[in-house]
């Protein structure tokens, strides 16, 4: 008979030692969240999202772009320390120097301090980031889209 695999335990408390693993489940244990819902939230394929975060893993993805990370802390809605340090075990920053980054922090603020935003789309939750990417679409001033276009 076939077995399923086991569901993974979330730690009960995180330190700076915590990996991006232990932090992603630590977070979905907290917010009461699956992986499959936290793919569906975060507009990313759940192979491509298990890649991201089973670090330990033979196909692990390495150098996460920085718009996936994002679309995972807004779908998690994590403040902007929440948000860098979690990027930070994935070796990742958002860089003052460029605009979208600071776009993408700003977005980190709006969704961590607005339940409204976490809220609207309970019942819809593969519309989470829509205002997201409206945002994005409104204010993005650089003239490369390309980055851009891969978060939306």
């Amino acid at each position: 008979m076939a077995e399923f695999p086991k569901r993974r335990l979330a730690p009960q408390s995180l330190d700076e030692k915590s990996t991006f693993t232990e932090h992603i489940f630590w977070y979905l244990n907290k917010l009461g969240l699956s992986e499959n819902r936290l793919a569906t939230l975060a507009r990313i394929e759940q192979s491509e999202l298990n890649k991201i975060v089973n670090i330990h893993s033979s196909k692990a993805r390495k150098n996460v772009p920085v718009y996936q990370l994002v679309k995972i802390c807004l779908a998690l809605g994590l403040n902007e320390e929440q948000a860098a340090d979690l990027m930070a075990r994935r070796e990742r920053a958002l860089s003052p120097a460029n605009p979208l980054h600071d776009l993408y922090r700003q977005l980190i603020r709006l969704y961590a301090t607005n339940p409204d935003l976490q809220n609207k789309y309970k019942s819809q939750p593969e519309r989470y980031l829509d205002f997201a990417n409206d945002f994005l679409r409104a204010n993005y001033t650089g003239s490369d889209w390309t980055e851009l276009e891969k978060f939306l």
